[in-house]
């Protein structure tokens, strides 16, 4: 049975930055997308606990929850070769994030856009390590546990934007797989297993939606409060679910979604 079909792919190699979009990207079992969120500017308080840290919330991170301003820079990513480029907001970069002189003017670079009353104490460049084992409760900057992919459906966007008198940009969302299917098809779909042309995905749980979605992605302006809005049209603040990898795979923008059976 057809649910939909997968619109667009997206990661987000530098956490808080807008994001790369894909024609198509090999995934592995209990893995995000490759390179997602891999780099992030944490903040100096941060305390991620030794040399294998833990996971730790997104407040100890520039992102666009707190730091608007990000969504403004246009950034270039070529993360197989660790290099990000970016023009805009008054600030220049161009460089390898694994070199510590580039690291250190990509984390001046950024504090220069979100302002010194945003930072707590000296903020730093840090990168998930590359070594983990798949599935493994180690360091992530994704903003929740488990490694994941996200999923929104522009139709349910849609009927949210409708609902509130606004073009919604699901680009507020920062999903990885931006699909079409029937409006709010998507929290159905939870327990189950989904196809995505030849890869398996678990469905897991519904994305409860933060402060980060208020922010217009073209403008960088607070411009629609969307959790108040969820809020009052459906009772909830959720929008998008959250999807495990069960399988190795090539997905591809263009392939038709359906439900799983062994």
């Amino acid at each position: 049975m057809t649910l939909g079909r997968l619109e667009s792919i997206w990661r987000y190699p530098v956490k808080g930055l807008p994001g790369q979009q894909l024609d198509g990207v090999t995934v592995a079992p209990g893995r995000p997308l490759p390179h997602d969120r891999r780099f992030a500017v944490a903040q100096g308080d941060a305390d991620f606990g030794g040399m294998r840290p833990g996971w730790i919330r997104r407040s100890n991170f520039l992102q666009v929850a707190n730091n608007a301003p990000l969504v403004k820079l246009h950034p270039e990513h070529r993360p197989d070769e660790a290099h990000l480029a970016f023009d805009g907001e008054g600030v220049h970069f161009d460089g390898d994030l694994r070199q510590q002189p580039a690291a250190d003017r990509l984390v001046d670079a950024l504090s220069a856009v979100v302002g010194e009353d945003a930072l707590r104490g000296m903020p730093r460049l840090v990168e998930i390590p590359a070594d983990l084992p798949p599935g493994a409760d180690g360091q992530s900057f994704a903003d929740t546990a488990p490694p994941h992919v996200s999923i929104i459906n522009l139709a349910s966007v849609r009927d949210l934007g409708t609902r509130m008198g606004a073009d919604l940009d699901a680009r507020r969302f920062r999903g990885n797989l931006i699909i079409e299917a029937e409006p709010w098809a998507e929290f159905d779909w939870i327990g189950k297993t989904i196809a995505v042309g030849d890869v398996r995905l678990e469905i897991v749980s519904r994305i409860e939606r933060c402060a980060a979605t208020t922010v217009n992605p073209q403008t960088g302006e607070r411009d629609q409060q969307v959790p108040l809005a969820l809020r009052k049209n459906y009772g909830h603040a959720d929008c998008g679910v959250y999807a495990i990898v069960r399988c190795d795979g090539m997905v591809r923008a263009g392939a038709e979604i359906s439900e799983y059976r062994e």
